[in-house]
């Protein structure tokens, strides 16, 4: 949950993850707080974590509150922008989507590695596994447990109720990135797709923010990481 902070009508929450994501509830707090009156604003937890006492040693609700303060007062520090109710709508879809993409890789590779304990491998293709897995199943010469068999079958539809809700999720973006404008926009850039395009514009409300692209590509974590001296790449 979010920390929060305030000081005379104005009041900063540190919001946990990138600087284009928050903790849950953070963009909720400051559009409630802005309907109260107060100027609420978000500012990304790991530079906040700077300006805590003792590090990650003296982690607490003061401490918090305390760093968060005094990020506020710097300069160089910049908010993150509060998403509208319709962003977090449409980037949810997307959440969805990656929950359940994550989750049918962890199902096919659970068959995969429980078809190898009894010597039966396939091609690394999803593709090759689906195909295989019917004759492989009803193939009575092959080492298999019947409980094995009922399990192996429960997974293969759960796999395809993944691939359900997969495709629900991405008909519903594919639907949003031909509807708004700006998605329609970025999805004529070379190598953009409406996935992308749809997740662009619904985590990025105003554009102008940005003096270039080279700007919005360090927002967005695509820049290098620098450890060392040089010149700045």
């Amino acid at each position: 949950m979010a920390r929060i902070a305030g000081h005379q009508g104005l009041v900063w929450l540190d919001g946990w993850g990138s600087p284009c994501e928050s903790c849950s509830g953070a963009h909720h707090l400051c559009r409630q707080l802005k309907v109260l009156g107060l100027d609420a604003r978000i500012l990304p937890a790991q530079q906040v974590g700077a300006y805590r006492v003792a590090g990650t040693r003296s982690k607490n609700d003061a401490t918090d509150a305390a760093a968060i303060c005094e990020a506020a007062s710097r300069p160089h520090l910049h908010p993150v922008p509060i998403k509208t109710a319709a962003q977090q709508g449409i980037l949810s879809i997307h959440k969805l989507r990656e929950g359940y993409k994550d989750e049918r890789t962890a199902v096919i590779n659970r068959i995969r590695g429980l078809l190898a304990e009894f010597g039966l491998v396939f091609a690394q293709s999803p593709e090759a596994l689906q195909a295989a897995l019917p004759d492989v199943l009803e193939d009575a010469n092959n080492e298999l447990p019947g409980d094995l068999r009922l399990a192996l079958d429960r997974n293969v539809k759960h796999w395809g109720r993944l691939d359900e809700e997969m495709a629900w999720c991405e008909q519903r973006i594919s639907e949003h990135a031909r509807t708004d404008e700006r998605a329609k926009k970025a999805a004529a850039l070379l190598g953009i797709g409406p996935i992308t395009a749809s997740a662009v514009v619904a985590t990025v409300e105003d554009f102008t923010q940005f003096k270039s692209a080279k700007q919005f590509g360090s927002w967005t974590g695509l820049a290098p990481s620098q450890t060392g001296g040089g010149k700045t790449p």
